[in-house]
């Protein structure tokens, strides 16, 4: 294997332009989730605190189904099943 890539040409145009925006773009789809994340974490938590059996039920079964579903059954059931509920436009 005797090929040099020249990595210099990542600097250049397009491509700089192009490597800025999924950086940026990668940045602000972590802060929305760890938001959303911070969120929904924080209403489930009090859910399963409170008096209430409803909320501490429903905060419960939350957690468990979330929590035995291995995440690549999630991830493909978001990628493959999710688009089917969702209109054609």
């Amino acid at each position: 294997m005797n090929y040099d890539f020249d990595w210099g040409m990542l600097l250049e145009e397009p491509f700089f332009e192009w490597i800025l925006y999924a950086l940026l773009t990668t940045v602000h789809l972590a802060l929305l989730s760890w938001v959303i994340a911070v969120i929904v974490g924080t209403v489930v938590g009090a859910c399963r605190v409170t008096h209430s059996p409803i909320l501490r039920n429903l905060g419960t079964v939350y957690v468990e189904v979330f929590r035995n579903i291995p995440l690549l059954i999630l991830l493909f059931l978001w990628f493959f099943v999710f688009p089917l509920f969702l209109p054609d436009d």
